[in-house]
């Protein structure tokens, strides 16, 4: 009996150690295989859950981003002010716009009612570029009223051909009081006069917002672009 116990002692001591060598073997040759074939194991536990777990099918961000609103442009007005014997007919040509367009543009549908004084907006083209003009094109055209608040003003006057957008130029004087223009496009022969005291901006008069005259005879006035380039300059006499 005790001889049957101890032969089983032996083979149970046997399994273990066989075990044991046999598991020190396979680790010893996964690691000298691992650099070469990323190990045994977790290539088999690799395989196992790439055959048990399903592979989700790639959605296209096309199928789930909603398509983007498309977006309408904002048409550019120029505000013009109808003068003495303007008409629907004279305003459209000067511009090179259609009459009707011009019309339905401002809510009009008899082309013979129209006043002196009137406000028109009229519709510029969106696709076109802007005209760039030369800088001598824009000038101060004269200084006028100096020292009299309610008469001081700066006559800016474009004398080339197209367009210029004076948004962001400046007006300084030798002081370095500076005013700048706001969204404002000149048409040729267009000009605007630029006052020193408080008031309300029209298409055809700007406000400095002074509540004193900052002028004097012999200063120089000069107009910059919205790069800072001075491009007129103007002697007050």
């Amino acid at each position: 009996m005790k001889g049957s116990k101890r032969l089983f002692y032996y083979l149970f001591l046997n399994i273990l150690v066989s075990a044991c060598t046999t598991f020190a073997v396979l680790s010893i040759w996964d690691r000298a295989q691992g650099s070469s074939t990323g190990g045994l194991l977790p290539i088999a536990i690799s395989s196992i859950f790439a055959q048990d777990t399903p592979t989700p099918a790639a959605t296209s961000l096309a199928e789930v981003a909603p398509p983007l609103p498309e977006m309408t442009p904002t048409p550019k007005v120029y505000i013009y002010t109808v003068r003495d014997g303007d008409t629907f007919a004279s305003i459209a040509d000067e511009f090179e716009i259609p009459m009707q367009e011009l019309l339905d543009f401002n809510g009009f549908t008899n082309p013979n009612v129209l006043g002196v004084g009137e406000v028109l907006q009229i519709p510029l083209p969106t696709a076109a570029p802007e005209a760039v003009l030369a800088p001598a094109n824009v000038v101060i055209e004269s200084v006028i009223g100096v020292g009299d608040l309610a008469s001081e003003r700066v006559l800016v006057k474009h004398s080339g051909e197209g367009e210029v957008s004076l948004a962001g130029w400046k007006l300084r004087d030798a002081d370095g009081h500076e005013f700048i223009f706001p969204e404002l496009t000149l048409f040729k022969d267009g000009a605007i006069s630029i006052q020193t005291r408080v008031g309300n901006n029209t298409v055809v008069d700007l406000f400095w917002g002074l509540d004193q005259p900052i002028l004097q005879s012999g200063e120089k006035v000069e107009l910059l672009d919205a790069a800072g380039n001075i491009v007129s300059s103007y002697q007050v006499p």
